[in-house]
């Protein structure tokens, strides 16, 4: 929905397709959902990666996708859920934090936890350097986590190709 997000520029070099939904040019977010819906279900997508997403998204959208929805968040879940993770952090002066990516659930911030990456927090930390030692962990752990994810879906696709075949 971001029409300035950095994944266009590689998208664009790497020559992989994408549309820009944006949810202002929607009426509703019921609407806006069901466009997204559409557009992922005509394409046949098998992951959404959910990284700067700040939207919650519906109960209908995550059952929909069910086991095939992951997420980044800027916390070693389950601490510290939800938008303010990072200062959430800094306010209950937490040693350590980091970044975990996991499968979404209807409930925020909730889902199965596939990786985590870990920082030590310096004493006199602000909240924008630390999003930014945040930041350059989840670019290194987000690959990782979209592998095993990865992997996960197509093992589970094979299983119920083999269950319907008749082998147990």
């Amino acid at each position: 929905n971001n029409n300035k997000a950095k994944c266009i520029d590689k998208a664009i070099k790497a020559n992989i397709p994408f549309k820009i939904l944006n949810d202002k040019d929607f009426p509703s977010r019921d609407l806006f959902e069901e466009q997204i819906i559409k557009t992922l279900t005509e394409n046949n997508i098998e992951l959404i990666i959910l990284a700067g997403w700040m939207k919650i998204i519906s109960e209908n959208f995550v059952n929909k996708f069910k086991n095939k929805i992951i997420n980044i968040h800027p916390s070693l879940l389950p601490s510290f859920k939800g938008r303010n993770a990072i200062a959430d952090a800094l306010a209950n002066g937490v040693f350590f934090t980091g970044c975990s990516v996991h499968f979404v659930e209807t409930k925020v911030d909730s889902g199965k936890i596939i990786i985590q990456g870990v920082l030590p927090i310096n004493p006199y930390e602000d909240k924008e350097n630390l999003l930014a030692k945040v930041n350059l962990l989840e670019h290194k752990i987000l690959p990782y986590g979209v592998s095993e994810a990865g992997y996960l879906i197509r093992n589970s696709f094979k299983d119920k190709s083999n269950n319907n075949s008749g082998l147990h």
